[in-house]
Formats: C-alpha cells, structure tokens, sequence
C-alpha cells in the first residue's frame, strides 16, 4: 500500500511543480525501474545546470506502516581526487554545520546534497505545496552557494581556511 500511496504523491508532486512553473521532467516507473521520479531542472545564476532529483524512498511496510519519506539529491558535476578524500570530509563537516537543511556527503567520487522530507503515510502532499516550495528555495540556495567555492577548495584554487573565514565573516 505504501508504494501505491507514494507513486500517487509523485503525480501530485510534479502537478506542485507544474503549477509553480518549474521545469521537470517525470520518470515512470518501469519494468527496470522499480519506482518513479522526478528531476527538476534549474538554471543557476552562475548559468549551470542544477538537475535535483526528487523520489519517495521504498520502506519496508512490515517496519513502517505510518510514513513516507521524500528523498530530495543532487550530485554536484565534479569528480573528487583520491588525494582529496580527506579535504571533502573536513570540508563536508564544516559545511554541514552552517546548512539550514540537508547535508553534503561523499561516497569518496562524488560529492552530493541530500535531504530527506518526512510526512505522514496518509497526509496528502497537495497540502504541503508551499512547504515544497520554500524547501526546493532553501535546497537552490544551499546549492548555489557552495557550489563554485567547493569546486575551488577541491581545485586547489581556495584553502578551506579561506572559504570558512569568507563563510563566517
């Protein structure tokens, strides 16, 4: 029930994103994809391309029969070097401290945004448009602001001294 619940608040999702005028694009669920999702596509002040991936995480009905979780990502278009590792994790440490929401994460390739809006099983995610909204504005923000410092620390182009000293002051 949990599935057909969640692949119903897809639809009403992408009719929010529609009526707010925010370009996106739907991905059904298929024979070789086991659920449905959306990517909505925004265009940065800088000019780059923000494609946010938005999909009500699978659970286990047995173990949670009272919620449903929207999983919001974005995997920033940079491959981290081997010698880096170390950098991305004091950096993502320091970085997740100052977030509203979300957090930054490394799988120690990538480095991604993640966060994770949980409703009630039942509630109707219609009513929660101008949640969503304020959300995706909250995600936007944190996305552009630490976009091109992070792609300079991991350049080498910026200490992440610097960026913490220009972040606080």
């Amino acid at each position: 029930m949990i599935n057909e619940i969640t692949e119903l608040d897809i639809f009403n999702l992408k009719k929010i994103f529609d009526d707010i005028d925010l370009p996106n694009t739907l991905i059904e669920k298929s024979a070789k994809l086991p659920i449905s999702s959306i990517i909505v596509n925004y265009m940065s002040e800088n000019n780059t391309n923000i494609d946010i991936s938005f999909v009500f995480v699978p659970l286990p009905e047995n173990q949670f029969s009272g919620i449903k979780i929207l999983q919001i990502y974005f995997e920033f278009p940079l491959e981290i070097e081997p010698n880096n590792e170390q950098l991305v994790f004091k950096l993502t440490n320091q970085l997740n401290y100052l977030l509203t929401v979300g957090h930054f994460a490394s799988n120690g390739k990538n480095l991604s945004f993640r966060y994770c809006y949980t409703l009630p099983l039942f509630s109707n995610i219609s009513e929660h448009e101008k949640a969503i909204e304020d959300l995706i504005t909250l995600i936007i923000i944190n996305i552009e602001t630490f976009e091109l410092p992070l792609r300079e620390v991991l350049n080498g182009q910026l200490s992440l001294e610097e960026l913490l000293s220009t972040i606080q002051s």
